[in-house]
């Protein structure tokens, strides 16, 4: 089978997009544009239907200037989201259970889950956590760079905070309900903080090795075997910061993953692209060869260029994921 084929044929995740923003910028309107409708159809679709892709995790991110509203603009996003699919006519299918991750490979059109990257809008109240479980959220990140009432990002390394009491609470309701608990982020005390009550795989949403580029964002190999000893996974970041500082290519992001497969084992490699070539000023972010949604089958071509076989190439492309939504997720 070639590349193409086995990509085409493959069920292929993205375990991070941060397209929300996007889509709650265009629904709300300004001053030069009115509000539109069926964002992700308008914009987005297109692009990863070139590339193969065939569900994403979306992230509920609040920038900093928003933050005093932060669960106000969530709730928003999540609305919008809402909307999206019914403007969809079925074409977006919103993941909620471990059936759905299992039903999600046999339908048409764009499977999402819904995530949270930084636990602002929680403002220290797990009954804030079990209301947005109920409306669809089914991942957590604790934070992003900074630091949040529940623990420290790896921007705040140098204070050597980990998890805070309240941390510990989200990480013990997240077992409770059936959330992904998501590192990507977290500083490296907070890290080992989650792995001690973690009852289930930990995810690193959007990762790199940081045996690969040395950034407080990439994960060290302890970190990574830590994650594949719960049977979690860690999804490929095209950022081009977190690849390589001074050569971000597709082949650099590919010397990642098989570190990654050495270290952790080809069982626990995913996608988590972080593409952003959608929002004003991030144009050149992504790796030289893999801009955006539309180029992802030059990873399939590029692992197959390697010698990577395909069962592994399929695991990596989605299954790795399906695998933990599966086990992770409430069941119906």
């Amino acid at each position: 089978m070639s590349a193409a084929d086995l990509h085409q044929d493959a069920f292929v995740i993205d375990a991070h997009s941060d397209i929300l923003m996007d889509v709650r910028a265009r629904r709300r309107g300004g001053e030069l544009h009115g509000p539109e409708d069926r964002v992700i159809e308008r914009h987005h679709l297109a692009g990863m239907r070139t590339g193969g892709v065939d569900a994403l995790v979306l992230a509920l991110y609040v920038e900093p200037h928003f933050r005093e509203a932060t669960l106000r603009e969530d709730l928003l996003m999540i609305d919008d989201l809402y909307r999206e699919i019914a403007e969809s006519d079925g074409g977006i299918h919103l993941i909620l259970t471990r059936q759905d991750a299992e039903a999600a490979p046999k339908r048409d059109g764009l499977s999402v889950l819904l995530s949270l990257e930084g636990t602002e809008a929680l403002a220290g109240d797990l009954g804030i956590l079990r209301l947005m479980f109920d409306l669809g959220l089914r991942a957590v990140g604790l934070t992003w760079f900074g630091r949040t009432m529940a623990a420290d990002g790896s921007g705040e390394e140098e204070a050597g905070g980990g998890l805070t009491r309240f941390g510990r609470d989200v990480i013990r309701e997240c077992n409770r309900l059936g959330m992904l608990v998501d590192v990507s982020h977290l500083s490296e005390r907070g890290f080992w903080d989650v792995l001690k009550l973690a009852q289930g795989p930990v995810i690193a949403s959007h990762s790199n090795a940081r045996a690969c580029c040395d950034h407080h964002r990439n994960l060290t190999d302890d970190q990574l075997r830590a994650i594949a000893q719960t049977g979690g996974d860690v999804g490929l970041n095209a950022y081009h910061e977190f690849v390589d500082a001074e050569h971000p290519t597709l082949d650099r992001l590919l010397d990642h993953g098989e570190h990654m497969a050495d270290v952790m084992g080809p069982g626990h490699v995913g996608l988590g692209l972080d593409f952003v070539d959608y929002q004003p000023g991030f144009d050149s972010s992504a790796v030289k060869g893999l801009p955006d949604s539309a180029s992802v089958p030059a990873i399939t071509a590029g692992l197959r260029a390697r010698g990577v076989d395909e069962t592994e190439i399929r695991n990596i492309l989605g299954e790795n994921w399906l695998r933990v939504w599966r086990e992770v997720l409430p069941a119906a």
